[in-house]
């Protein structure tokens, strides 16, 4: 299996969620089976045949290595797939589920937009279960510490 965390992999559709959901629904239809080794780090992606190295990302849709399509497009690890990179942008001190070490305040830099209230430094985003808290200090989604 591939190697998850630590690693650099993109959905089609930026969806994280579903990628995470596939991976618990196969380890628990196979609990009573140990047919399924992760991935060596070295090599940390399964292809479908074997276990493979990419010098970028790798599609967990296609299991293929990919790269950027255009070079306006960059990597965006929150949600795991190419977005058009934005500068300019603040996360939107009106949103929901977000932590700070300060308040955030109105500005003059525009705040992202409701859809996508997160700025993680690349682009305005949306952050995705199990991930849903995103840390302005860090620019990271994360999930909730259940302590």
């Amino acid at each position: 299996m591939t190697i998850l965390q630590g690693t650099r992999w993109v959905t089609n559709d930026c969806n994280i969620t579903r990628i995470i959901n596939e991976r618990i629904r196969i380890l628990n239809e196979n609990k009573t089976v140990k047919s399924y080794k992760m991935c060596p780090p070295e090599k940390p992606f399964y292809d479908g045949i074997v276990c493979i190295n990419c010098p970028n990302e790798f599609n967990m849709d296609t299991r293929k290595c990919v790269s950027s399509p255009n070079r306006t497009a960059a990597y965006d690890e929150n949600v795991r797939c190419y977005v058009q990179k934005q500068s300019g942008f603040e996360t939107d001190p009106r949103a929901d589920n977000y932590t700070s070490r300060y308040p955030l305040n109105d500005s003059p830099t525009p705040n992202c937009k409701k859809a996508t209230p997160y700025y993680d430094g690349i682009a305005c985003i949306d952050c995705l279960d199990p991930f849903q808290i995103f840390d302005v200090d860090t620019k990271r989604c994360t999930a909730c510490d259940p302590m």
